[in-house]
């Protein structure tokens, strides 16, 4: 089954048309990705591993993915959250960190503090085949080995000015 994806222009006004995955974009038409960085009261991070049929195999990564057609940014992450690994999340549970235009969509970043246990997830069979808590310095050599997507790295300035201040108590 197909699916669609809402149109944007160039300042995130709706087009009213839909565009239909895989297809290629033209230049000016926009849609809408979502990330969520999960974390939890210790201050690990949630990592998912890709499924090795996707483009980046085996890689890990936070949850992301297309909003689809009739959904807002909040929806799209929460029904990738659910879908991708199986965590049920409420709209103020989430903090907006960045919305940026990139060539062909906006992509909208969140943040989610949340402590739950690996053991209960569930995985999308076609998108995750793995998730695992890690510290930042675990991170920080997931990425020196080249086990993360590579352009996920800007969440150490996110751990320091978000995630970090949260869970030590102190105000952002």
């Amino acid at each position: 089954m197909a699916e669609y994806w809402d149109l944007y222009d160039e300042n995130r006004k709706p087009t009213g048309k839909t565009h239909i995955r895989g297809m290629q974009l033209v230049q000016g038409q926009y849609h809408i990705v979502v990330q969520a960085w999960v974390y939890n009261s210790r201050g690990e991070l949630l990592l998912s591993r890709r499924h090795p049929n996707k483009h980046w195999p085996l890689y890990w990564e936070c949850t992301g993915g297309s909003v689809t057609a009739g959904e807002d940014s909040v929806t799209g992450i929460i029904r990738e959250l659910s879908e991708e690994i199986g965590i049920a999340v409420s709209p103020n549970e989430l903090r907006l960190i960045r919305s940026v235009r990139r060539k062909n969509d906006f992509l909208d970043e969140y943040i989610l503090k949340k402590d739950c246990d690996i053991g209960q997830l569930s995985y999308q069979p076609t998108e995750v085949i793995d998730a695992k808590w890690v510290s930042v310095t675990s991170l920080r050599d997931m990425f020196s080995r080249g086990e993360v997507i590579p352009w996920l790295d800007y969440i150490f300035d996110y751990y320091e000015r978000y995630i970090l201040p949260d869970i030590s108590g102190t105000e952002v």
